[in-house]
């Protein structure tokens, strides 16, 4: 005869012991725990004093005031909250846990003293009673792995962030980093929260739940930094480091951010790749409409340059490769096909050019873009030569002789790097792929085709300079694939005053270093000639006449 029994899940120790030891990734995230728990006790401070082998925490909180209250809110884990006791942040009572796995915890509270230590006694701790009262509560830790210097430098400078919006002062080795955000500045301010929002996105979006940091999230989500502090509650997961999906307060600062992002993104000249990503996205999910979004450089080539929607609508052929792709570079700048970076593709969330091509046309309601040919990048770079061939100075011919000769001169050449001192020397080769090409220690070499397109004039004096700058900023060889990587930019435009200080020297150079190889100046040159020194004439004046007018 069988029975029906009503039962229940039960909680093993380990899973509760799991639960005290992995919660926490860090000691300043154990810290930040036990400054919200003050918070929730009522404190008006807490002081936090970290060093490498012991952390202290005081506060003057309500703690706990009798046997009842250690043994529900205390030994208990999991233990809910009732509406009565008010809590900030106070959710699943867990978070003490954090601390209890950084090191032996001495608790000082009431008339009670608390000493626990899970790697000697697991789940048993000391309780002593009739203590002399002691008002607030104070936390000794004791831990278990000292800290490195650094560590304890990290550990400080993370809970300082943290606790930047604290609602109350938090002090940490003497010195309090919390702020009222009332008394702060911000671009706008609601119900629900404080929102201050940079143009850029290298720093994310910090979130703040009430003052303490939540997350920070990527700047690609949203097209933007910034901080929010929120005014009210938001829900957050159990780890306390990701805001639920169904949060009301979220759902309306969210859609503010997004809002106000999304009006100034389109107006932007220059973008970054969260930026980029967060228009197309809005594109895609019909926030941004095609004539604002057609101005915005979001096409990124192989080469890493960014173009406009329309840019590609003047183009025939189209093909895709890694950015950085030797070849596809050549192909691009040959114009023999726009190479579209693959990047590109999984911004716009496709799989190849042709579904890119679609999209754009949906977007724009057109059919330009479904007109242009896809063509396969294999079978395009099959015809390209991948081999880099350095030429003796034997085989350079007069004109190459005259280029080697006028770059001399300049110096231009020497490293952009601080770094370093060394000379790259500069070298005639046969490419391919590639117009210049780099070892990034010893040489630069320059296709011998290129220089045979240039002419002895400023203008191209100018182009082969930033051929030239190009190669100095590489500080790995790029005779195979590379990248351009947010480094090589800034070393580029840090430098690149350089490249009219070039083509002025070249330009007086010429008459001088022509003579040397029994060639004669032309017209076009002389006139470059008397150009350069109405210009040094005109500097020369200037220079007279400021130093008068200080005189």
């Amino acid at each position: 005869m069988s029975t029906t029994q009503t039962r229940k899940f039960g909680l093993h120790p380990h899973l509760l012991m799991d639960v005290i030891q992995r919660q926490a990734g860090s000691l300043s995230k154990s810290c930040l725990e036990a400054v919200m728990n003050s918070v929730d006790a009522g404190a008006t401070y807490c002081r936090l004093t970290i060093e490498n082998n012991k952390v202290l925490i005081v506060d003057d909180g309500q703690g706990f005031r009798s046997l009842q209250e250690i043994e529900l809110w205390f030994e208990t884990f999991g233990q809910p909250h009732e509406e009565s006791e008010n809590k900030t942040y106070g959710s699943f009572r867990m978070g003490r846990g954090q601390l209890l796995a950084a090191g032996v915890n001495c608790w000082r509270t009431g008339e009670f003293e608390m000493i626990i230590d899970i790697k000697k006694d697991g789940l048993d701790y000391q309780l002593h009673t009739d203590q002399s009262h002691h008002a607030g509560c104070v936390i000794a830790v004791y831990l278990y792995d000292k800290l490195l210097p650094s560590d304890l430098n990290e550990c400080v400078r993370e809970l300082e962030n943290w606790v930047k919006y604290c609602p109350i002062p938090v002090l940490i080795n003497g010195r309090q980093v919390s702020k009222d955000p009332a008394t702060c500045k911000w671009d706008y301010i609601t119900e629900q929260a404080y929102v201050k929002l940079h143009p850029g996105t290298g720093s994310g979006l910090a979130i703040y739940n009430l003052g303490i940091h939540v997350m920070t999230v990527p700047g690609w989500k949203y097209g933007v930094g910034g901080e929010v502090v929120s005014r009210q509650q938001v829900r957050v997961n159990f780890a306390r480091n990701d805001i639920q999906s169904d949060c009301p307060v979220w759902r309306i600062v969210k859609a503010n951010i997004d809002d106000q992002a999304g009006k100034e993104l389109p107006k932007k000249k220059s973008l970054n790749d969260g930026e980029r990503q967060r228009l197309v996205d809005r594109l895609l999910g019909k926030s941004t409409m095609w004539d604002d979004f057609r101005e915005s450089r979001t096409i990124t080539a192989v080469t890493g340059r960014h173009y406009k929607p329309w840019q590609l609508q003047g183009c025939q052929r189209v093909t895709v490769a890694a950015k950085g792709n030797r070849k596809g570079d050549t192909i691009h700048r040959q114009n023999l096909a726009f190479v579209i970076a693959e990047e590109t593709l999984r911004r716009f969330h496709v799989e190849d050019a042709g579904e890119l091509l679609r999209v754009l046309d949906k977007s724009a309601e057109s059919y330009l873009y479904s007109r242009l040919t896809v063509l396969d990048f294999d079978e395009l770079a099959a015809t390209i030569s991948d081999e880099h061939e350095l030429l003796l100075e034997k085989d350079h011919n007069i004109r190459e002789k005259i280029w080697l000769d006028m770059i001399s001169e300049t110096r231009f050449c020497l490293s952009v790097s601080d770094s370093k001192a060394s000379y790259r020397n500069l070298c005639i080769g046969k490419s391919g792929s590639a117009i210049g090409w780099t070892d990034a220690n010893t040489y630069i070499a320059i296709n011998r085709s290129y220089l045979a397109k240039l002419s002895f004039n400023a203008t191209d004096f100018g182009k082969l300079a930033s051929v030239l700058l190009h190669e100095m900023c590489h500080c790995d060889p790029d005779m195979d694939e590379h990248d351009h990587g947010q480094e090589f930019y800034e070393e580029f435009h840090d430098h690149a005053h350089k490249i009219a200080t070039f083509a002025a020297k070249m330009v007086k150079f010429v008459p001088s270093v022509l003579k040397r190889h029994g060639r004669k100046i032309t017209k076009a040159q002389l006139a470059e000639q008397d150009q350069l020194a109405k210009l040094e004439k005109a500097q020369e004046d200037f220079a007279i006449v400021t130093s008068d007018e200080r005189d």
